[in-house]
């Protein structure tokens, strides 16, 4: 779909620019324009990774919890992920204390989503 959100991402940034460029602006209005900057940068390189981060943490929360994990476009892998996520919650509010294996693998899971999470 056009244009994609980091297109969309980009052009509010160039137009930020401009808006920056104003001479009149006062101090206060350059900082919070240099904020806004800031978010939108922030944002555009959470968006640029998120979706291959998504797909992979799907993938592995489904084998942890060994269920089927179908493709899905990038809408869909965020429902798919928030649906994986709070079936996990319930695998680990249900686990026993004794499951050490279980809950070795839930540790290397999280590890990892801590580590790689781009947003």
């Amino acid at each position: 779909m056009r244009p994609t959100i980091v297109e969309q991402l980009e052009g509010a940034q160039r137009l930020l620019d401009l808006v920056r460029a104003d001479e009149n602006l006062s101090p206060a209005s350059r900082d919070r324009l240099r904020d806004v900057g800031r978010l939108l940068t922030h944002v555009h390189r959470s968006c640029t990774g998120l979706p291959a981060f998504l797909a992979e943490d799907n993938a592995r929360l489904a084998v942890l919890l060994g269920e089927a994990e179908p493709p899905v476009e990038f809408e869909g892998l965020i429902g798919r992920n928030d649906e994986l996520r709070a079936s996990l919650a319930r695998t680990i509010r249900e686990l026993g204390e004794r499951d050490t294996d279980a809950w070795e693998r839930i540790w290397r899971y999280l590890r990892w989503r801590v580590e790689t999470d781009p947003s």
